[in-house]
């Protein structure tokens, strides 16, 4: 039993890692082996030997102990590796303590010798510093005579300024009465200059109030109820002009101001005065003659250059024309374009008709002939159908109602300012440039069922 407890202990010894060494550890698993020898002689037992879990356990100890023993190798060569690697180390370093301790003797050295070097030129400016200092000092020594002897010149001027400056005070004090006196005269002087000022401004406000009251006529005018008087034609201020292109909105210019002048006065005469118009919508123009038609006021109609294709119709069917004996007179047949289908054209073209019919009887009767003999006489004028006409041969056409060798513009009371510019920007009418380089004015297209009734033979005006 003694025995088995050692062996007992000695397992849980190793098991518990108290062994020194892993020679300590061999030396207690072979007395633990010579111990169960014995112990197996002495019992002698005969019978098959039993399974000892002790030595099972010492066999599994064994082993281990080989384990530690080869990693206690393993570790004490590492530890033999790290001292070499140590050693190495510190041979190095005093390698590298050697070379820094020659590197600063030599550093040292350089110190040493800049160290004299600076000594030297300190020596050196200390030299020059004195040399200067002697310099400055008889430098100082020559100014200091040269500040005596200019006080003493000072001192000389001083009394010369000082006489002078008696001099001066008792030319300042007769400069002064004079001074006084230039003062009054030229206190005198600003009144005459400021009565001559107000004299010129005034003169000026005049001059500026009869200029306004030279630009504006002051006169009351007079509405004559006939503005024919012999050859003398007399133009109020109900006057509109009708000039350019008449196109859609332009109806709409005329008729507004006609009903604006049958307000103001319904006997008065009412003038639409035509510079320049080549003619243009059917229906705008048909609108312009319903309104003077329906004018309780007479409106008059004057043609001073042109009037061609509808604005020619419009001065023809007025109830009162006039024109000058040069300005020209055109009545040509109604022209339009048709598109789409066959059906559609002809609808178009029984439209056109129509209003050609209804253009045409109108002047035809005001001429005297029937309307297809008016077509006739058109193109017997003109091969292309355009019937041209001074006015003083359209007024025995019917054409016009009277001629007139000079216009008064009654109706213009305030002096003109702006500057002219071309008729037929006066409705806005853009002119532009086509791909083949021609100018030309482009027109809105006609509403429907309306067309443009103008002379237009070059396509200058275009829609």
């Amino acid at each position: 039993m003694a025995v088995q407890a050692w062996r007992v202990s000695a397992a849980v010894a190793m098991a518990s890692g108290l062994m020194a060494s892993p020679a300590i550890a061999d030396d207690l698993i072979a007395a633990a082996n010579t111990g169960d020898t014995e112990a197996t002689s002495a019992a002698q037992a005969p019978e098959e030997p039993e399974v000892d879990p002790i030595a099972e356990e010492l066999e599994r100890l064994r082993k281990e102990n080989q384990l530690l023993k080869a990693e206690y190798e393993l570790l004490a060569q590492r530890q033999k590796n790290e001292l070499q690697e140590a050693e190495l180390r510190r041979a190095e370093l005093a390698s590298e303590q050697s070379l820094e301790e020659a590197e600063l003797k030599a550093e040292l050295a350089d110190m040493e010798r800049e160290v004299k070097r600076l000594k030297a030129e300190s020596a050196l400016a200390a030299a020059r510093e004195d040399e200067r200092l002697r310099e400055m000092k008889t430098r100082v020594d020559l100014l200091q005579t040269q500040a005596r002897l200019a006080d003493a010149e000072r001192d000389a001027e001083m009394a010369e300024l000082a006489a002078e400056l008696a001099e001066l005070q008792q030319h300042n004090a007769v400069l002064g009465e004079r001074l006084k006196q230039e003062k009054l005269a030229s206190q005198l002087a600003e009144l005459e200059t400021s009565a001559a000022i107000s004299e010129l401004n005034s003169a000026r406000q005049l001059r500026d109030t009869k200029d306004t009251v030279m630009s504006v006529v002051l006169d009351d005018l007079e509405y004559r109820e006939n503005p024919l008087d012999g050859d003398t034609l007399y133009i109020s201020d109900r006057r509109i002009e009708l000039n350019g292109p008449i196109y859609s909105g332009v109806s709409t210019y005329i008729t507004d101001r006609i009903h604006y002048f049958n307000n103001l006065d319904r006997e008065a005469p009412i003038f639409i005065v035509i510079d320049r118009s080549p003619g243009g919508s059917v229906m705008e123009g048909y609108r312009i003659l319903e309104a003077m038609k329906n004018s309780d006021a007479p409106v008059h109609v004057v043609v001073k250059q042109f009037a061609a294709s509808m604005a020619a119709f419009i001065t023809t069917l007025a109830d009162h024309s006039y024109a000058y004996p040069n300005a020209i007179m055109l009545h040509h047949q109604m022209s339009y374009g048709a598109g789409g289908n066959m059906t559609q054209q002809k609808e178009q073209l029984e439209s056109a008709e129509e209003w050609a019919r209804r253009l045409m009887e109108p002047l035809a009767d005001k001429m005297g002939e029937t309307p297809e003999r008016v077509v006739e006489l058109m193109y017997e004028n003109a091969s292309t159908g355009d019937w041209d006409e001074f006015a003083d041969v359209a007024v025995e056409l019917n054409w016009v109602d009277n001629i007139v060798t000079e216009i008064r513009e009654e109706g213009l009371r305030e002096k003109p300012k702006a500057a002219s510019r071309p008729f037929f920007f006066f409705f806005g009418a853009e002119e532009r440039t086509d791909t083949d380089g021609e100018r030309f004015i482009q027109l809105p297209e006609p509403a429907p069922f309306d067309f443009y009734y103008m002379y237009n033979p070059d396509r200058r005006y275009r829609w």
